[in-house]
């Protein structure tokens, strides 16, 4: 079975709407708290320190804890372990994380006119129309940010994104569920051997980064068929230098989830 990913714009009903998805499929449902939780857990790092990578704002201190980096890292970790299995909806920011080679992921993008929004915002808040402008305003400046940073797209509603853009505005909420119903349905998102294998390698790619985060390195990590290509994003005076502490790091004993044997090493500068 498929995993269904939705990102929806703030005051589109995506709550009712993924509710109802739910119904129909008998889907598990999760949430930014479930990812992150699991996150918590794995890692040790609060989860109110963890939820913060979802924020444009980035701490001045994250240069030396690299707190950001490893809330990434251990979110990725979250996702990799909750996709072992399928049957999922996952709302929210944390499905951006899930790489677009994971075929069996139907991506899923609600959104609504500026007008609608700021109509619901104003009602559901109980604010003025100037203030509920604001708010929506606001949290599409924090979507696109985190849209931005892990795809370097900076409209977070692109279409080229997603498989599916369903105006909330403009479609009922049981046309919208029933259309993901019908597409779910298509054997082309069915969990098979290359998508279980990009899953695999989802894993593994997280854990490298934790082993480096852990040690101080911010560097590009990208698994295909066990083959870890790491990506210096930097320019270094001592390059051959940090090639070889970084092999050295993947050679102290991390075990990446029984994927050790699977493991090697290419560079791209």
């Amino acid at each position: 079975m498929p995993v269904i990913t939705v990102f929806s714009g703030s005051y589109c009903n995506e709550k009712q709407i993924v509710q109802e998805i739910g119904s129909r499929t008998g889907y598990r449902q999760l949430i930014d708290q479930d990812i992150v939780a699991e996150a918590s857990r794995l890692s040790g790092i609060p989860e109110n320190k963890i939820v913060r990578v979802f924020s444009e704002k980035v701490s001045v201190f994250n240069r030396l804890t690299r707190e950001r980096e490893r809330s990434l890292a251990y979110l990725r970790m979250a996702l990799a372990t909750y996709l072992a299995e399928d049957a999922l909806i996952i709302s929210g920011f944390a499905g951006q994380l899930i790489p677009t080679d994971i075929r069996h992921v139907l991506r899923i993008c609600l959104i609504a006119d500026m007008t609608f929004r700021v109509a619901t915002a104003e009602k559901e808040l109980d604010v003025s129309s100037s203030e509920a402008n604001k708010i929506v305003h606001r949290d599409d400046v924090q979507f696109a940010a985190w849209v931005h940073m892990l795809h370097g797209v900076y409209d977070p509603w692109s279409p080229s994104l997603y498989d599916i853009c369903l105006p909330t505005d403009k479609t009922s909420l049981e046309d919208i569920a029933m259309t993901i119903e019908q597409t779910i349905a298509n054997p082309v998102f069915k969990l098979a051997g290359p998508s279980r294998s990009a899953v695999d390698d989802f894993m593994i790619a997280a854990n490298v980064e934790i082993a480096l985060v852990k040690k101080g390195h911010t560097v590009g990590v990208e698994v295909t068929d066990g083959l870890a290509t790491l990506t210096i994003n930097k320019h270094v005076l001592r390059l051959n230098h940090l090639e070889d502490e970084l092999k050295d790091i993947m050679e102290e004993g991390y075990n990446f989830n029984g994927f050790k044997n699977q493991l090697e090493l290419s560079w791209t500068v």
